[in-house]
């Protein structure tokens, strides 16, 4: 069939990918602005200040919750570019929630936490960022790149 409005099989894909990552990367990009805005001073916002680990977050919050949007509105026209910035993101953004995650000891070195480890207060808090954030983010990210085409979302015009 010779429509002038035809699709492949990989452009439905990368649609669908697209639609996801775009609902999503919405999602995030909201709730990383409310985190950061509205819960200033509540929540541990970077926007109350002061606190070492401030540079942490904001790196997680860059590279992970507002890095998903962008991204995805990439990917209509260079779908292979924006799941490459999704890989690379995503894994900067597991590192920094781990950074983000891992406690500051008081200089005594001493530790508290009801019995647990530093390392496990650590990895199930960390777990806690990466699997809503960086995890979806890797995914769609290895899906992009390795979509069928390279070419941009959506329909397909004859002779192009």
């Amino acid at each position: 069939m010779n429509d002038a409005l035809t699709t492949d099989r990989g452009g439905c894909l990368r649609t669908l990918l697209f639609g996801f990552a775009v609902s999503l990367g919405s999602l995030q990009f909201l709730g990383g602005i409310l985190w950061a805005l509205a819960g200033a001073g509540v929540y541990g916002s970077p926007l109350h200040g002061g606190a070492p680990w401030v540079n942490r977050v904001l790196l997680f919050l860059a590279t992970g919750p507002m890095s998903l949007l962008p991204a995805s509105v990439l990917a209509i026209w260079w779908p292979r570019l924006a799941g490459a910035w999704l890989t690379v993101t995503a894994v900067v953004s597991a590192i920094a929630a781990i950074l983000v995650m891992h406690p500051i000891l008081p200089d005594s070195g001493e530790w508290s936490s009801g019995g647990e480890s530093v390392a496990y207060y650590t990895l199930k808090w960390s777990l806690a960022l990466i699997v809503p954030f960086s995890l979806p983010m890797l995914i769609l990210g290895v899906a992009f790149l390795w979509s069928p085409g390279s070419t941009k979302i959506g329909v397909r015009v004859d002779g192009e």
